[in-house]
């Protein structure tokens, strides 16, 4: 009995070190002393996958059709994506204050964050399970939905973080690094629209 007390015990420091950049703060500033770039594309990687297979889940319990099921399929690919424009977008914008050129460190923190996911797509499935079960579960799913905006703004948290842990500015300066690949991302899509509609007018699709 005594033999597996200390197995037990590894067992669950190990859940804490994979839980503490999630819930201690000030992990992100004792990570930077010693980063792991393998372990955040790890982090990465595994929360796609694990997210890819709830999405393709809560895809078949509401019936959302095979581009939903393509969609969370493409997942870690995506979370791969937006972790590499995340630190470029905010390296680049460290250049303002004299502190850019620290992406490998970003990218070895920021990798962590991408684990929140997996609790949003978690909560996507129970939403669809809930929508599926009819009557009461309705009102269920409506919960579940605001439920799931305080776990994107963990990530958003979690990023601020990093980049303060990195690059060493305010936390109003890291909130606004955190917000350039949305922004990024929206510019891009509003061009990608805007192109369309041009050559819609011009008959050219």
């Amino acid at each position: 009995m005594k033999e597996g007390w200390p197995r037990l015990a590894l067992q669950y420091g190990a859940g804490v070190q994979v839980l503490s950049p999630l819930t201690r703060p000030a992990w992100f500033e004792e990570e930077a002393q010693r980063p792991r770039l393998g372990g955040a594309l790890a982090s990465v990687l595994g929360a796609g996958a694990v997210c890819a297979g709830l999405g393709v889940v809560s895809a078949l319990l509401d019936h959302s059709g095979s581009g939903a099921v393509i969609l969370s399929c493409l997942l870690p690919a995506l979370f791969c994506a937006y972790w590499l424009l995340q630190a470029f977008c905010v390296d680049a914008a460290a250049g303002m204050v004299g502190r850019s050129g620290r992406r490998r460190l970003l990218l070895a923190l920021t990798g962590f964050s991408f684990l929140t996911w997996i609790a949003y797509s978690a909560l996507g499935v129970a939403e669809a399970a809930a929508l599926r079960a009819g009557g009461s579960g309705a009102a269920w799913a409506s919960g579940l939905q605001w439920i799931s905006l305080p776990v994107i703004a963990w990530f958003l948290v979690l990023t601020v973080l990093a980049i303060r842990a990195v690059y060493r500015v305010s936390g109003l300066i890291a909130f606004a690094f955190a917000l350039l690949p949305y922004a990024m991302l929206t510019a891009g899509l509003l061009l990608v629209g805007l192109a369309l509609s041009a050559l819609h007018a011009a008959r050219l699709v």
